[in-house]
């Protein structure tokens, strides 16, 4: 596979993101499955030490730090994330899998991840061919 074509600008916006001092950084998709393509876009979700963002501002701000156009951000709050796991959002969940996720605030990112195991574990979470099967 290689290394990836715009490591170099990844890594620059992933140490200015790191300046705001989030909950976790959550490389995921084809990059954080490591099946990429030489000109593959990278997906990241941010997880800020926030109750709550306003999605779609906080992308705008985000994206300042991406200088090359290639990093899709994807910012949420740390209750907000949690909810969307309780919630079992599909996209919060294929986020999570497969993923590198550098941590910024450990015993969080552990919160986070011991709400996913447990609506997994209470609500039968299973994907299948068709997405997320769950009892309601």
């Amino acid at each position: 596979m290689g290394r990836y074509k715009y490591r170099k600008e990844l890594a620059g916006f992933l140490e200015r993101i790191f300046e705001l001092e989030p909950v976790a950084v959550i490389l995921f998709g084809s990059l954080g499955r490591g099946d990429y393509l030489e000109d593959s876009d990278a997906d990241v979700a941010v997880i800020l030490n926030e109750e709550r963002v306003n999605t779609l501002k906080k992308i705008e701000e985000l994206k300042e730090f991406d200088r090359s156009g290639l990093i899709d951000v994807f910012p949420y709050g740390y209750e907000q994330f949690k909810g969307m796991i309780e919630d079992v959002n599909p996209f919060v969940f294929d986020i999570l899998e497969g993923a590198v996720v550098f941590t910024g605030d450990e015993r969080k990112l552990k919160d986070i991840l011991e709400t996913m195991e447990r609506v997994i574990t209470e609500r039968g979470v299973k994907r299948t061919e068709y997405g997320l099967e769950y009892a309601a």
